[in-house]
């Protein structure tokens, strides 16, 4: 189903806070680039430097070698020298491509564990603002390895995952974020409006589900005239700097950037996916659910399904994941605490 983007006035009277307590902006955090040293990973460079100089972080780069076997009668001695020898050799294939795609004197680290689960603590650790890595397009192998690590890595911990498509170059004209006005979705949109650039434009897209014969419509749907106001009041505090995710990035306003709403009907990840590739956008935003088991193992299904196709209906494209923050929003002017605290409109 089309639909029209309506850009949100910054006139128009919204319930938002735009006064608060003063907030003091938190130091610059890392944008980490994981990698592996191929040719796919070229555009996750380029995509995080991009990125972090919309955040003001500095990219740190890590590859993860998965150790060898261990033997039994293996001289300990020996497969400690081959270890060493094989991460000295992949350290230096990481610094020769940092330096003919950035061309940037970038820390690099390279160290041993299972990938997934090892950049999501050093994220964790680092409070990295973004993970970003990118996905293949040449071999179905790549485009599965580079999607699946990317959800790995966000059932794992609880920084932001950027899956960067093999054309996108990072430059953020125009972004689309998935709103189901959960705090994951509503983290991922704060964050988009960071990245876009001055000039660009964001597309709030809240996708209703198609009502089934014989089902009763689900109690937690938002009636479509609900979803709009909320989606101006998201827009409008995004616009203002009252909503955003502290955790990861100053919440900034954002008066240079076209904030538009849309709602649609349809299957989330389809509808979403459709909207980006007819608008022709360089990222799309979405939230992943809670941490319950089933969630957790399936990371959200609207977002899984949009970062493994999106190599392939948007190349150019990049995919910004959002968990829910590890610990609750903190008051400030900064959060969604500002978006969520009004009661919703009657409807």
């Amino acid at each position: 189903m089309s639909a029209t983007v309506s850009p949100v006035d910054s006139s128009a009277s919204c319930a938002v806070h735009p006064t608060a307590p003063p907030f003091t902006p938190p130091s610059a955090l890392p944008v980490l680039v994981a990698t592996d040293g191929r040719a796919a990973a070229a555009s996750a460079l380029l995509v995080a430097r991009r990125l972090a100089e919309r955040l003001g972080g500095a990219p740190e780069v890590l590859d993860v070698l998965e150790p060898f076997p261990v033997y039994v009668d293996a001289p300990v001695a020996c497969m400690e020298a081959l270890e060493a020898e094989r991460a000295a050799a992949t350290h230096e294939v990481l610094r020769d491509q940092i330096d003919a795609v950035v061309a940037a004197p970038w820390p690099a680290e390279v160290t041993f564990g299972v990938p997934a689960e090892t950049i999501a603590r050093v994220a964790d650790e680092r409070r990295a603002a973004l993970v970003v890595l990118g996905i293949g397009r040449h071999r179905l192998v790549d485009r599965l390895f580079g999607s699946e690590t990317a959800l790995q890595v966000l059932r794992s911990g609880d920084r932001p995952v950027v899956a960067a498509g093999p054309d996108a170059d990072g430059v953020i004209r125009h972004a689309v974020a998935a709103v189901d006005f959960s705090a994951a979705s509503v983290r991922a949109a704060a964050i988009a409006a960071q990245l876009v650039v001055p000039g660009g434009t964001l597309s709030l897209v809240h996708v209703r589900s198609r009502p089934e014969p014989r089902r009763p419509r689900a109690a937690e749907q938002v009636p479509a005239t609900g979803a709009d106001e909320l989606l101006r009041r998201l827009a409008f505090g995004l616009r203002f700097g009252t909503v955003g995710d502290d955790d990861c990035c100053y919440a900034r306003g954002r008066r240079d950037v076209t904030i538009g709403t849309a709602v649609l009907v349809g299957d989330p990840a389809a509808e979403v996916l459709d909207y980006a590739e007819r608008a022709g956008v360089d990222l799309v935003a979405v939230g992943t659910h809670g941490p319950g088991l089933v969630e957790r193992l399936l990371v959200g299904s609207v977002a899984a399904d949009v970062v493994r196709l999106t190599s392939v209906r948007l190349p150019a494209g990049s995919v910004l994941c959002c968990p829910e923050p590890a610990s609750a929003w903190p008051p400030g002017p900064g959060n969604s605490a500002a978006f969520r605290r009004d009661p919703a409109p009657s409807v």
